[in-house]
């Protein structure tokens, strides 16, 4: 009996072969493993809705009840998401919103070089 190696690493499935699909999806799912852990958190500081970007799972809008006092700091000690500043959310009816922007950029060398235009 000969057994065809020819193309397999002995642990991929013939499947997925020239296909990275699969892998990505899995390092996908790592990566946001732990913002879907604190979902729940941001929803009990909230009380309502939360919505994720699908491509990057990043936090994109947070609604938040106009009846909570101090919901906002409360979102900015446990995330540090959202920007102060001009960019406080509208008020928009009995909700707010609260919009995400993008991270500061890094400031000196990147901890790997080369990937500084990822940062």
């Amino acid at each position: 009996m000969r057994w065809d190696l020819i193309g397999s690493s002995l642990g991929d499935s013939p499947k997925e072969l020239g296909n990275s699909l699969g892998t990505r999806r899995e390092i996908a799912g790592k990566k946001i493993r732990g913002l879907a852990t604190r979902l729940p958190e941001v929803i009990g500081v909230c009380g309502t809705q939360v919505e994720l970007n699908q491509l990057t799972k990043e936090l994109v809008n947070v609604k938040v009840k106009s009846k909570s006092k101090k919901w906002r700091e409360s979102l900015l000690r446990k995330f540090r998401l959202i920007a102060v500043g001009p960019h406080v959310p509208q008020i928009m009816g009995d909700d707010q919103w609260l919009t995400a922007g993008k991270l500061p950029r890094m400031v000196g060398k990147p901890p790997v070089p080369g990937f500084s235009k990822y940062v």
